[in-house]
């Protein structure tokens, strides 16, 4: 059998392998504070061996959500680029800052600045909304959203290119011609 100290408190004690206890750390536990950890083995002639373990408190557990804001356009057209920025904080450090449109994942930025883009489908249909999302996840795994809702409208744009060639005014056959063209 062992049986097992944790600080003076009250014993336990483990009749079979494997000998072990959980123990608990309370969640208000100073960082830098030590737990002494005492096992007493005895065998069946009533020898008993004894071995030592200090633990120390590391940190306190982080269990504070990150905070994200995300900043999206109001409106989008059918095939048009969008920007995408996200800021985020966290009491110990930003792991990464995930992006979707519509649930699916658009890009993974480990660092800021937290930004992406992402190109609105040119079948989307004008008068749907978009929903962009930024999730910001800390180093333990916490982790905070923030969305927009993107209005899709209608390109209103109706005003053609103009163009210009440029040739030669005249060309002898069998000559080999060049033509430009500029467009704005």
């Amino acid at each position: 059998a062992v049986t097992f100290d944790v600080d003076g408190g009250a014993s336990d004690t483990v009749t079979a392998a494997p000998y072990q206890r959980v123990i608990s750390v309370p969640p208000v536990a100073v960082p830098g504070a030590t737990i002494l950890v005492r096992a007493t083995a005895v065998d069946a002639a009533g020898n008993a061996g004894v071995a030592l373990a200090t633990l120390t408190i590391d940190s306190a557990p982080d269990t504070e959500n990150p905070t994200v804001t995300l900043n999206a356009p109001a409106q989008a057209t059918p095939g048009s680029t969008i920007r995408l920025a996200a800021t985020a904080a966290d009491n110990v450090g930003v792991r990464s800052v995930d992006f979707s449109a519509n649930g699916a994942s658009i890009a993974a930025v480990p660092a800021a600045p937290y930004e992406s883009t992402y190109t609105v489908p040119a079948d989307a249909t004008p008068g749907v909304t978009l929903t962009c999302a930024a999730r910001a996840t800390d180093f333990t795994g916490n982790h905070a959203d923030a969305t927009a809702s993107i209005a899709i409208v209608a390109n209103t744009d109706t005003t053609p290119p103009t163009v210009t060639v440029s040739a030669p005014p005249g060309i002898a056959p069998g000559a080999t011609l060049s033509i430009t063209a500029d467009a704005a």
